[in-house]
């Protein structure tokens, strides 16, 4: 090979030798890169799992903090709450403890009036004597022809003698009346007494032969204020209490053929300036309602006693 052709061959490999060269040199700075962003992206990894770790450190504290917190606050409520059922519980037994106290002191002071009245005891004795409503207009049955029969058919009470009465009922096209009559004795209002004064009475009563209507039964009882012609009494067939003009009060109770109703008038000692007088009625010999307080003036006061169609026999026993 002459001159020209080596020359030309060598420049061939300087420029093959440069290529490699050059390629090399590229290669170590791609190689280069790729380990720096290796590095970079396990430098990355790395801070990632930290984080995360951290993160994860702190959802732990804060969620032990919740649960401290809550316990904390249900042991908190818990504490609070047996607290309160320990006062209520010591209060309630205080109150049984004043209320077992106030009881047997009303108690003893039942027992004492109950011996003061007892000691007071006068047994009157009373009847019937006004007949108070008309059997018609001709007023056939009154106070001085007390057994009689109306011309008119209707029916109406008759006084058989100072305790009994019996109901006749009407015959025809007549209608049973209301029969109304009073005692012969007030309860007057005792001038001097140092004690409660007790007045009661009492009545049996039987129903009066076969009713088609059982609403037709009636029967009344009560007193009459003679001052202001006021009545306060007691409807067996209604069960109401009707008191002079207030709300009248309905009771719970029935009314039953031979039924003992009664009606009894408490005046307090004259020396109770701030007490009144009250008035109660019993069923069977016990209380039904509530005591009536009378807080105006009252110096006489009549029994009285209305029905229609109730009765066989009424009897009248004072007590």
């Amino acid at each position: 090979m002459n001159d020209g052709g080596k020359s030309k061959a060598c420049a061939s490999c300087r420029l093959s030798q440069n290529i490699i060269k050059s390629l090399k040199q590229r290669l170590e700075k791609v190689e280069e890169i790729q380990k720096l962003l290796l590095e970079q992206q396990g430098n990355e990894i790395k801070n990632l799992k930290q984080n995360i770790l951290q993160l994860k450190s702190e959802h732990n504290i804060c969620l032990k903090q919740k649960d401290d917190k809550i316990s904390s606050l249900e042991n908190a409520l818990k504490n609070k709450i047996q607290k309160i059922n320990y006062d209520n519980e010591n209060k309630i037994e205080k109150l049984n403890v004043q209320l077992k106290t106030r009881n047997a002191q009303k108690e003893e002071k039942i027992n004492f009036l109950d011996e003061k009245i007892k000691k007071c005891f006068i047994k009157i004795k009373n009847k019937w004597s006004e007949i108070d409503s008309k059997c018609c207009l001709n007023n056939c049955i009154n106070t001085k022809n007390p057994l009689n029969k109306c011309i008119e058919g209707n029916g109406f009470g008759n006084l058989i003698n100072d305790e009994n009465i019996k109901y006749e009922l009407k015959n025809g096209e007549g209608c049973n009346r209301i029969f109304l009559v009073n005692a012969e004795n007030s309860f007057n209002k005792p001038r001097i007494n140092f004690n409660y004064f007790l007045y009661y009475f009492e009545v049996k009563c039987k129903f009066e032969g076969k009713l088609e209507n059982k609403d037709g039964r009636r029967l009344v009882i009560g007193l009459k204020n003679l001052i202001k012609n006021r009545d306060i009494f007691y409807c067996g067939n209604e069960f109401t209490i009707y008191i002079e003009d207030s709300e009248p009060v309905e009771l719970e109770t029935c009314f039953n053929d031979n039924d003992v109703f009664g009606c009894g008038l408490v005046y307090p000692p004259f020396n109770k300036l701030n007490e009144f007088p009250y008035i109660f009625f019993t069923q069977n010999g016990k209380q039904i309602g509530k005591a009536i307080l009378l807080k105006t003036s009252l110096t006489h006061m009549n029994l009285m006693l209305s029905w229609n169609v109730v009765l066989l026999k009424l009897i009248l026993e004072m007590i």
